[in-house]
């Protein structure tokens, strides 16, 4: 079955992943995106970093790993378990610390009904540039 899947499974059981490696990328952006590095790879420009995750094909994910690694990501599938094991993490604290966004705090516009373009008024664009509808 192994064979069908995009990404090349790994099991992170009994493995030692470095703490140099693991050290690559921000604890709490391995926490929020279930990730955990497990290898490096030299290579022509900015190497590769090996990342175990337990949802390879979350683009966003891999995209914030290697933002903050500053290296490029090759996902590899591991199972979500093994991962919260390996971040010391309790499946309880790991689904509250997924599954919170910050409020965000919505303030009511205003607009007027003149002739006049509400965005312009509103000061939403630098001058020179026009609005389009």
């Amino acid at each position: 079955m192994s064979h069908l899947l995009p990404f090349d499974p790994v099991s992170l059981v009994g493995n030692r992943i470095s703490p140099t490696v693991r050290a690559l990328v921000p604890a709490s952006l391995l926490e929020k995106h279930r990730a955990v590095p497990i290898a490096y790879q030299a290579g022509r420009g900015r190497g590769t970093l090996v990342v175990a995750m337990s949802d390879p094909q979350n683009l966003h994910a891999v995209d914030d790993l290697a933002f903050a690694a500053g290296l490029d990501v090759r996902p590899v599938l591991a199972d979500e378990g093994e991962i919260l094991d390996v971040l010391g993490l309790h499946p309880d604290d790991a689904n509250v610390a997924h599954d919170e966004e910050p409020a965000a705090v919505v303030q009511p516009i205003e607009f007027s009904h003149s002739d006049e373009d509400p965005a312009a008024e509103a000061g939403w664009f630098e001058s020179g540039f026009e609005t389009r509808y």
